[in-house]
Order: C-alpha cells, then structure tokens, then sequence
C-alpha cells in the first residue's frame, strides 16, 4: 500500500514536471492578454467536504447574482477530491483544468503576488466563505442534480422501504475519525465534535412525527436507536458519494452539529438545526431557517456559563483550538434537552404551528446585536474588512433565550 501511494506522489510530481512548458506557455499568454482579457487561477478547495461544496456554491451564486464584466476564470481541483460526486457537479459548472497545468501557474503567481501586477492573476474561493449579502436566500441551487441522478437517488429509497410520500430528515454529528482516515491533524478540531447519544432524545421526537431519520458520516460509531424509521446510513454499506448529496439535497431539514457535511444541505438552502456549535463566533446566519445552540462555555472559577458578550471579551469565540485543559474555561455540551427543545422549535415553525411571544423579538434582536457587533474576525475571514456577518437572519434558540435571557444582556 505503502508502495502505491508513493508510485502516485511520484506520478503526479512526474507529470508537473513533463507540462512545465505548457505551463509557462500558458502563463506567458495570460500575461500577455491582460489589456485585453483578464484570465485568472482558481485553485478549488476540494480536499475538504465542507469548502468544497460550500465555497463554489456560494461563488456561483455571487457570480450570477452580480451581472458584472466576467473574467475568464480557469479551476483546478486540490487532490485528493473529498466528494467524487460534487466534482462531477462542480465541474458542469466550472471550467476545470488537470491540476498538473494549472498548480505550477498557481504556485508561480502566489510567489509573486507581492507585486501589484501580478494580484489580479489569482482568484481566492476562499473568500466565499460565508455569503455576506444574502445571496444563497435569493436564487436558486447552482449545483443541482440532473433528471438521471433525481431518479438514481429516488429508486434507492424506494429500495429501502421509503414510498414517495415518506419524508426524510438528516442527522450528523462530527467525530474524529474521518479526518484520522485522511491523514488530517484531527486534535485540534476535536473541541467541535459532539456526542452521538445526545440527541436520542431529538431523534425519538421526530420519529414521533412520522419522518425517516438517515444518520450521515463516515467511519462513526453506531448509534443504538431501535426504530425502523432510523437509518445508520453513516454505518451502511450503501453509503456513497453521491448518496451523500442527494440526501442532504431531498431531506425535509438536517439537524446536528458543526460537521462539514452541513455544507451540502446549506448549499442546497435546507433548514437546519445545529447544536453543540463552537467556535461561537462564527456560525452561519445568512437565512432565516438556520437555528442554533452553541456549546456552554464554562467558567470554572465562577462555576457559571459565560454570557455571550463574555465569550467574545474573553476572546474566546474564533478559538480554533479551544484548549480542553484551559485552567479556567472549559466547553460543555448542549443537554439532551435542550438539543430536543431546538428541533421542535424548528419543526413547528415549518409547520407554521410555532407560538411566538411578545418579548421574542427583543430576545432575537439582543442576539443579533451582539453578533453584529462582534463579527470581524481576520482569522476566519479573508475580506478586506474581516466580516463575518452582515445582514443577521439566522436564529439562536428561543426556546433556550426564553429561559436564560440574561445570556444575551
């Protein structure tokens, strides 16, 4: 095995090497066009689920969202490829070249990029981290499945038991595991995984109410729910690349943690329900059917939770390595109640069922403020300016802000 993978690193340095002139030809004319035609590099993030889908699919819709003079973009993919099957939708959308003609210009360019000229050679997707003016909101799904694979994705629920009218909803929460299996540095990120068993309770709540549950993931522990409605999918030997997508494309919502997988049903504009979220100052609140629970950050020398203006003052909420040994603070996970109360509240606001109170606009108001405010982070964004928020649609747990007001004073 060991063998393999070195013949392959070994391949793919050969074939940089064998296009190297194609590539400084190609560079040379890209150069040579700019009075003319500005052509740029993009590189995808694509060893990453999450930015994969999440960052084309927001760059796509800000690309059509703001009809300006289009440059001549030309992508490549970073290898390895997360999703094989968003590749393949990735590249009906995207003009994608072999990363062996395209990662010599790119490395070039970054090298240079400290001179004025050569800033406008190189396109960031990065930058398309969040979707800062609504867009998402405002159009439709650029990375759609087309007729064969709806049809593809239909016939294996129907094969599993599901008939046409059956709606599905989505769990996931992240462990270790994958990124272990990709040779990722998985301990720094380990401050965000959840644990599975706390939302049993969630999950009893919603097969009450007549809907599938597919448990998403890869290589999880299995989760002990003794129902014919709750699908392990992440534990099946059915599980796909492309099953990864079309389920988070048909659910009714998705509900869980921070995984990267929430990308998928993000880009394809599903509610969702996000629990045990760290770190806190950075959760997604483009759209009103996103609702959240972060993780308590707790102060062991008060024995009291931190406000969420304490978080932020503390210098706590763009942590991306939360120290579990911290001498003073320390993450603890939403209760199982709590992560109940926050799918209900979810569930009933689609039904168009959910009661709201007088004082749940002030409560909703105070949160966004305090979110708003605190929004520039350079860490977690690559704008000019730092924002992670503009417009706030996004929404904290009434049912939480109801009974612990004082968190957003």
């Amino acid at each position: 095995m060991k063998n393999i993978k070195l013949l392959k690193i070994i391949y793919k340095y050969l074939l940089r090497v064998i296009f190297l002139p194609v590539s400084l030809l190609l560079l040379s004319t890209i150069i040579i066009v700019k009075p003319f035609k500005i052509i740029r590099i993009c590189r995808v993030p694509s060893t990453r689920f999450g930015h994969f889908i999440g960052n084309t699919e927001i760059y796509l819709t800000y690309r059509n969202s703001f009809k300006k003079k289009k440059d001549l973009i030309l992508f490549f993919l970073s290898e390895p490829i997360a999703n094989n099957f968003v590749k393949i939708l990735v590249k009906r959308k995207l003009t994608v070249f072999p990363s062996f003609v395209l990662l010599n210009i790119h490395s070039i360019l970054k090298k240079l990029k400290k001179f004025n000229f050569f800033k406008s050679y190189i396109l960031n997707i990065r930058e398309y981290d969040r979707d800062l003016d609504n867009v998402l909101i405002k159009n439709k799904v650029n990375l759609t499945l087309n007729s064969q694979e709806e049809k593809r994705g239909l016939d294996f629920l129907k094969n599993i038991g599901l008939n046409e009218n059956d709606k599905f909803v989505c769990l996931i929460n992240r462990e270790s595991n994958y990124l272990k299996n990709r040779k990722v540095n998985h301990e720094i990120h380990e401050f965000r995984n959840s644990e599975i068993n706390n939302y049993k309770l969630a999950c009893e709540e919603i097969l009450k109410k007549g809907f599938y549950i597919f448990r998403m993931g890869r290589n999880v522990k299995p989760f002990n729910l003794s129902d014919k409605k709750f699908i392990d999918y992440a534990n099946y030997k059915y599980q796909s690349d492309f099953l990864d997508i079309f389920l988070a494309s048909k659910c009714q919502f998705a509900f869980g943690d921070g995984d990267g997988w929430i990308m998928a049903p993000i880009a394809f504009r599903k509610p969702m329900a996000l629990a045990n979220w760290v770190p806190a100052g950075i959760p997604y609140l483009h759209s009103d059917n996103l609702f959240y629970l972060f993780k308590h950050y707790y102060d062991k020398k008060t024995g009291k939770n931190l406000t969420l203006k304490e978080i932020f003052s503390y210098k706590l909420a763009f942590l991306r390595n939360f120290n579990k040994s911290n001498n003073q603070f320390e993450l603890k996970e939403n209760s199982p109640e709590e992560i109940r109360d926050l799918v209900l509240e979810l569930i009933l606001k689609l039904e168009k069922k959910w009661q709201h109170y007088t004082n749940d606009s002030l409560l909703k108001n105070n949160f966004s403020n305090i979110m708003n405010i605190n929004s520039k982070n350079k860490i977690w964004s690559l704008k000019k300016d730092h924002k992670l928020h503009n417009r706030i649609l996004g929404n904290y747990s009434m049912n939480f802000l109801r009974k612990n007001s004082s968190w957003i004073k």
